[in-house]
């Protein structure tokens, strides 16, 4: 709690500092002239004054607002290979342990999994709606726990604190993606049907 005085002059300050030097001036000339009762005729001059500038006690209670933690735990089938997924999980319960030690800092946990009709990894997707749900100015920071395959890149929205991530998997890691570029829309069963595959490896494939 903290407290303070604050002035609203009823008149333009201008005419306050004008009204206060007329006052020092007509004291001024009493105390030279020797007229009794100056000092009562100084601090009448005092106190209207004081009551044209208006003061006002204010009074402040203040409650500092917590720090915000956004983490994406990348749970899609690319990061479920190998260990990866058991990285995610050490990863942010580790982090969740540290962030917890913190003062007025709170974290937010936000499960990604695949997204909707094939659409792959929708990363920034997952950070944009976590973002619309929390205050921005209270965002300290945002952690990515992914392999690092995101299909929504470059989408990235515009963030109020830094980003953070935190890739799985080892350095020798390697991606391979099959896409169907051209099938037909429909087969006759017992007839041969011509698909076109493209394979695209990420990584150090051998």
């Amino acid at each position: 709690m903290s407290g303070a005085v604050l002035f609203d002059p009823l008149v333009p300050l201008w005419l306050l500092i004008g009204l206060a030097g007329l006052a020092f001036a007509a004291a001024s000339l009493a105390v030279w002239r020797g007229l009794s009762g100056w000092p009562w005729r100084a601090l009448a001059g005092l106190v209207i004054l004081l009551a044209i500038a208006n003061p006002a006690w204010q009074v402040e209670e203040r409650v500092p607002l917590t720090d915000i933690v956004l983490m994406v735990e990348d749970q899609s089938a690319s990061n479920r290979l190998k260990d990866r997924s058991g990285q995610v999980e050490s990863a942010a319960e580790t982090l969740a342990a540290a962030i917890a030690a913190r003062p007025n800092t709170e974290l937010r946990r936000i499960p990604l999994g695949d997204g909707p009709d094939d659409s792959g990894t929708l990363l920034m997707e997952a950070v944009t709606a976590a973002l619309a749900e929390e205050p921005r100015a209270r965002v300290a920071g945002v952690i990515a726990l992914t392999d690092g395959r995101a299909h929504d890149g470059a989408r990235l929205p515009d963030l109020p604190a830094p980003f953070h991530v935190l890739l799985t998997g080892e350095p020798e890691d390697w991606d391979r993606r099959l896409i169907v570029e051209n099938a037909p829309a429909f087969a006759i069963l017992g007839e041969p049907v011509t698909l076109s595959i493209r394979v695209e490896d990420a990584g150090a494939a051998p």
